[in-house]
């Protein structure tokens, strides 16, 4: 059963494409946070980059939501690994030219135009799932696609900390020319099988003007109409948050506790994805449909795990409260992805998908950049504890929220109560604000 959708040739092709591309995103995203940090010595402008790479997804986000629900969403996919296997390529040659120290501007502008491709790809490849497999597979299908992309994380991570980190050993400038040169290739893996997909074509049913701005709206006032939708979006971007700095509060713990070594931080980052895998397996096995409920107790044990790191001092105990964290973390997130996916109608499903992704990323450059000034200002005891402590008041908040509280996956009729049929949802999405702000069940 777990491997179910896989029988789907389609559905393969997708999953074959992302399997290496999500190795390399992994090694690709640990590796330039590295050379930032070593370039620069400053957590802070970590934190910037970071936050750069998060732009992206509050600014072009949303409007990529409308041309997933308007055009071939396999032609997005498709443009969006060839655009980033451009940019690497670029990256890499700029980097034979100038050596192992780069000018901060150029490792800024990487990343923003990087994560500008990648805003195009997820939601995209999200509001396609549905389109490839039955409903009653959505969720073994994002199961599946969640435990690929960890355990490839993992292999990547894996690889980092053996050859490239003899690599790195022997010439650094070498290392990040090779760690983009990869990358590269992993997306142009991903654009030969993305290019076997069918069309998928979306319903275009709600789409009655061709003025995006209008279309974007009709998205966000069916999110605002349908009971539970609008309090995920509102948890998704309290929890990010309190998250986004995870990367910037890593890399300092790794440089005062554990020598600053890439080893230690691939090797912390690696027990994550592991236990993720872990998670990602249970959570299908268990068939969790109680999709709010999921992401209230996993992100409260995700939280206090995130806080028990401030007194782990010694490697072992930073690996076991890492490894909890991602055998949490499934709990939150593959419930919450297969409902949006099986319960909202395919002619919104592209742009509550964006919304959705907006509310996870674009919060994310500020707490990127809070995370920074946060060790600089109170210190890195204290930066775990506000992180892991927040990650918990935000898993109350939403357990206090009964229409959350109540989300569920239905893999049988709906309810219309709970998810407006497509013609209910179109209405919705053209009625005045005021109307549908007085339905709001968030």
């Amino acid at each position: 059963m777990y491997f179910a959708p896989l029988k789907i040739p389609h559905y393969r092709n997708l999953w074959l494409g992302q399997a290496v591309s999500q190795a390399c995103d992994a090694l690709y995203m640990v590796s330039f946070m590295f050379m930032v940090k070593k370039l620069t010595g400053s957590s802070a402008l970590v934190g910037l980059v970071l936050a750069i790479e998060g732009l992206p997804y509050l600014l072009v986000n949303p409007f990529v939501g409308v041309l997933a629900d308007r055009i071939d969403r396999r032609k997005l996919m498709l443009a969006s690994d060839l655009l980033s296997a451009s940019i690497l390529v670029c990256f890499a040659v700029a980097l034979i030219f100038l050596g192992a120290n780069p000018p901060f501007a150029l490792i800024a502008l990487t990343a923003g135009l990087l994560s500008t491709s990648r805003t195009v790809f997820l939601p995209t490849k999200n509001a396609a799932i549905p389109m490839l497999v039955p409903r009653e597979s959505v969720l073994q299908a994002n199961a599946l696609s969640l435990v690929t992309q960890n355990y490839m994380q993992v292999a990547g991570l894996i690889f980092a900390m053996t050859v490239l980190a003899a690599l790195y050993r022997q010439s650094p400038a070498q290392f990040f020319v090779g760690v983009a040169l990869i990358n590269a290739a992993g997306f142009l893996w991903s654009a030969m099988f993305i290019a076997r997909l069918p069309k998928l074509l979306p319903d275009r049913e709600s789409l009655s003007t061709v003025r995006p701005l209008a279309d974007l709206m009709g998205g966000i006032r069916y999110i605002r109409g349908h009971a539970g939708l609008g309090a995920l979006v509102v948890l998704q971007m309290l929890m990010t948050l309190m998250i986004s700095p995870f990367y910037v509060v890593y890399l300092e713990a790794n440089d005062v506790r554990f020598g600053g070594y890439p080893v230690t931080l691939m090797l912390f980052e690696a027990t994550f994805f592991f236990g993720m895998i872990v998670g990602n397996y249970v959570v299908t096995r268990l068939q969790v449909r109680r999709a709010g409920l999921g992401f209230v107790g996993g992100l409260c044990v995700t939280g206090l795990c995130v806080a028990a790191l401030a007194w782990s001092y010694s490697a072992p105990l930073f690996v076991l409260w890492n490894l909890i964290a991602g055998l949490a973390v499934p709990f939150a997130q593959i419930p919450v992805s297969a409902y949006l996916q099986t319960e909202v109608p395919d002619a919104f499903r592209g742009r509550v998908n964006a919304v959705y992704l907006m509310s996870a990323m674009g919060i994310a450059p500020l707490g990127m950049m809070l995370g920074g000034l946060t060790i600089e200002w109170v210190g890195l005891f204290r930066a775990f504890l506000i992180m892991g402590f927040g990650m918990v008041t935000v898993s109350l908040i939403g357990l206090a929220n009964g229409a959350f509280r109540r989300l569920r996956i239905e893999f049988g009729a709906q309810s219309e109560a709970e998810a407006p049929s497509a013609s209910e949802a179109r209405q919705q999405a053209t009625a005045c604000p005021s109307s549908t702000a007085s339905s709001d069940g968030a």
